[in-house]
């Protein structure tokens, strides 16, 4: 049976209220009780933009449109926002997550037992190319993966996290990548709140 905890917030437009959910689709997170450390790692390979617009698709357009409007800008724009991922998204989910939680996690760590996978699913930056005033929050959705380390095909736990919001972004901002750090800083709070309820 699958378990959900459900957390209402406002996004969008202030208008409609959409739900931040936590589904366990298979396993559970038991195995993980005692453990001091665990790995993570990042499936970024395949995301959409908030709707049926793939990650590609977004920063081909995004591309196109700056270059035209001034050399070099759309490329610079499309470095940054890859660059965040690393930079920021990355960071904030680990920093957020080990403020939390007694277990650790930390990438590559080859002597943990246990592996996380944070398979991104979606992520929204912000109003994309709506033609709407001022601005909206950010968003991102993703499956946890608990797999065995060195085993990634030994999916142990599936949690879908979908909807977590993170900080309001402006219409088309200079730089979106930026704006969804947040939303990585409350994936990691959130997610070990639900570990402790689970093991």
């Amino acid at each position: 049976m699958k378990k959900t905890i459900l957390l209402l917030f406002v996004c969008a437009l202030g208008k409609t209220l959409a739900a931040q959910t936590i589904y366990q689709e298979s396993g559970d997170m038991k195995m993980l009780a005692g453990e001091k450390k665990m790995s993570v790692q990042y499936d970024f390979s395949s995301f959409n933009m908030g709707d049926d617009t793939l990650e590609a698709a977004y920063l081909k357009s995004r591309r196109d449109d700056l270059n035209a409007k001034g050399a070099g800008r759309g490329d610079n724009f499309v470095e940054r926002w890859n660059n965040n991922k690393t930079a920021h998204w990355e960071v904030k989910f680990e920093d957020l997550f080990n403020k939390y939680s007694k277990m650790q996690v930390q990438q590559n760590a080859t002597d943990a037992k246990y592996t996380m996978i944070i398979k991104v699913t979606t992520v929204f930056p912000g109003l994309l190319n709506v033609g709407v005033m001022g601005g909206a929050s950010t968003y991102i959705s993703c499956n946890v993966l608990i797999v065995e380390t060195g085993h990634p095909d030994k999916i142990l736990s599936n949690t879908l996290m979908k909807h977590v919001m993170g900080a309001q972004c402006g219409m088309l901002p200079d730089d979106p990548g930026l704006c969804v750090q947040e939303a990585f800083a409350r994936l990691g709070k959130d997610l070990v709140a639900y570990m402790k309820k689970s093991m």
